[in-house]
């Protein structure tokens, strides 16, 4: 059997050594490494049982006092703060445009998790050293000034300036590999709660659970020409969550070549293996319940405009601001509501 290079792409290394520690460390639990040390104590007491000590009267002390140092900072300044990019970038083509961008807030204190979608046609006043335009081309921008890298640091930063929001490590992968990695884990089941009928798309769908394949999911994700940005924007959260449920219940250690073929040239990142294996497990045992989504939409945090000749949102950013610092204040993911939604309908625009 032809064995796989690992030493040619470093990030696809490491994105498939965290994958294989995730299913080793998610089949093994935290219960298992408990029992073996507990059992390595036991055998250790019993070759060499401690030697009774004799009493000697305690020494009064005082007893400190310790008050704890209540946490002041904004939320998301106590979180891990991921940014998630999806492009539709194609080899022959030298430009792209940025489709899907998240910030992912993981709190690994309080077990909890805040996804942030953000509008592509959200219109940037200043981009600095660019003119003004969509924020879905700040990635592409980015990239231009400084390769590898240039295109996430770019992005952060406005985000950083405009929402409050620090940055500390990217995940940037193109729709074509997104479609391969679906099909390399064995597909995905969403619900599907409204009618989708996208004659540009070919899509055709009625409310309803579906498995999934990647070509299925690629079309349900991008699907905006008889719905809008905004639903489409909550398509992408609902399929990650279900690639998330895909891997924390099947046996993939059958598909990990197929995994690693589909993201060795796709998936680019800056997070190192050590956190990678911790965020993974993390994900794993996450409660569905604990997880928390905003979708920036009008016209609570923008409104439709006309800048330099394109329809676009024009935010109200100090609005963004407040309600992103507030995000697990809000209903949970599992819940039906949608950011922008009255009394916690589900809407389908």
């Amino acid at each position: 059997m032809k064995r796989l290079d690992l030493t040619f792409h470093p990030r696809a290394q490491r994105m498939l050594l965290a994958f294989t520690l995730m299913l080793l460390l998610a089949a093994c639990g935290s219960g298992a490494d408990a029992a073996g040390g507990n059992s390595a104590a036991a055998l250790a007491a019993a070759a060499d049982p401690p030697a009774t000590p004799t009493p000697v009267p305690p020494t009064p002390t005082a007893t400190p006092t310790i008050t704890a140092t209540p946490d002041i900072r904004p939320p998301l300044e106590r979180t891990l703060n991921l940014l998630l990019l999806g492009s539709d970038q194609r080899p022959n083509e030298p430009n792209w445009r940025t489709d899907v961008m998240m910030i992912v807030a993981i709190d690994l204190a309080q077990q909890r998790v805040g996804v942030i979608s953000i509008p592509r046609d959200l219109f940037l006043d200043e981009i600095p050293n660019h003119q003004a335009n969509r924020i879905n081309v700040v990635d592409y921008l980015g990239e231009q000034d400084e390769p590898n890298g240039g295109g996430p640091k770019l992005l952060s930063s406005i985000l950083a300036e405009r929402m409050g929001v620090r940055i500390d490590a990217f995940v940037r992968f193109d729709f074509a590999s997104f479609s391969k990695i679906i099909d390399a884990i064995g597909g995905i089941d969403v619900e599907v709660d409204c009618t989708y009928a996208d004659s540009m798309a070919g899509l055709y769908l009625t409310p309803g659970q579906y498995t999934m394949d990647g070509a299925l999911a690629l079309k349900y994700v991008r699907s905006r020409y008889t719905t809008s940005d905004l639903d489409r924007a909550r398509r992408q959260q609902q399929v990650i969550w279900a690639v998330r449920q895909s891997i924390a219940n099947k046996n993939l250690l059958p598909r990990i070549p197929a995994i690693y073929a589909a993201v060795a040239d796709a998936v680019e990142t800056d997070i190192d293996l050590v956190t990678a294996v911790r965020l993974i497990r993390f994900a794993l045992g996450l409660d569905p319940d604990r997880v928390y989504r905003l979708i920036l939409t009008p016209p609570d945090y923008m409104q439709p405009g006309w800048r330099r000749g394109m329809s676009v949102f024009v935010a109200d950013w100090p609005a963004i601001t407040h309600a992103v610092q507030r995000i697990f204040e809000r209903s949970p993911m599992t819940a039906t509501e949608i950011a922008g939604a009255q009394d916690g309908q589900r809407t389908c625009y």
